[in-house]
């Protein structure tokens, strides 16, 4: 569990690092240059955690921001993931209306295709974004199978 953590928490910083890249307008060329200068490496795959980790906050120093969470009004943060998982339920639950599924389908289509007995629990864009299809699919034929 630790060494996913671990893949994980380097994934984050190796996407940090190509997209700090491009909005702050590097070519490949300079890129490579500020690996090479700073870390003696062609590529940040080639960088341990600790450096990718200096690499982006030199990135920080030139200015970029990381938008991986973003202020909503009332000072409260969210994690761009839990909002498209929001929009997300709220597409499946504004498609639902189209339909002739009742809340007891509804829940039912939720459990099968979600795994949790609430659509609020479910937290997977893959899952919502297949409900959504489901339901979008049922509104067009204009019928509940």
């Amino acid at each position: 569990m630790k060494q996913n953590r671990k893949i994980s928490h380097r994934n984050a910083l190796l996407a940090k690092v190509h997209i700090a890249k491009k909005e702050l307008g590097l070519d490949d060329d300079l890129y490579r240059v500020i690996l090479q200068d700073e870390f003696g490496v062609e590529s940040a795959a080639d960088l341990r955690v600790e450096e990718l980790e200096g690499l982006v906050a030199r990135f920080e120093a030139k200015g970029w921001q990381s938008r991986a969470k973003e202020s909503r009004p009332g000072g409260r943060s969210y994690n761009t993931k839990t909002a498209q998982a929001e929009a997300l339920r709220d597409r499946a639950r504004q498609a639902a209306l189209h339909t002739a599924l009742n809340e007891k389908r509804f829940r039912g289509l939720v459990k099968k295709i979600c795994g949790v007995d609430d659509i609020e629990w479910c937290g997977e864009a893959v899952r919502l974004k297949r409900l959504v299809a489901v339901i979008e699919s049922i509104a067009k034929r204009g019928k509940i199978e």
